[in-house]
């Protein structure tokens, strides 16, 4: 493989491409580095995953974005008939 990049084939590109969204959160670990989290709805449920492990710090402007990705996730997961 030549070159730094390496090129998605005709036929699996559309397939990489075709991944669900995926909702990213900034936030903050506790010595002022960038994180972030993403959020993912599965059949099973939602998904959180952070960037970094350990204690993170979501901004005050953020808390709202945060809020709506899992609102977005929770409400595209179809129901599974289990009962909590």
């Amino acid at each position: 493989m030549k070159g730094k990049h390496r090129r998605v084939s005709r036929l699996t590109g559309p397939l990489v491409r075709a991944t669900p969204p995926v909702d990213r959160v900034p936030c903050r670990d506790r010595h002022g580095h960038r994180a972030w989290l993403e959020i993912h709805s599965t059949p099973a449920g939602v998904v959180i995953v952070a960037s970094h492990s350990g204690v993170l710090l979501v901004p005050g402007l953020a808390i709202g974005r945060l809020r709506a990705a899992l609102r977005a996730a929770v409400l595209s997961v179809e129901p599974t008939g289990l009962v909590a």
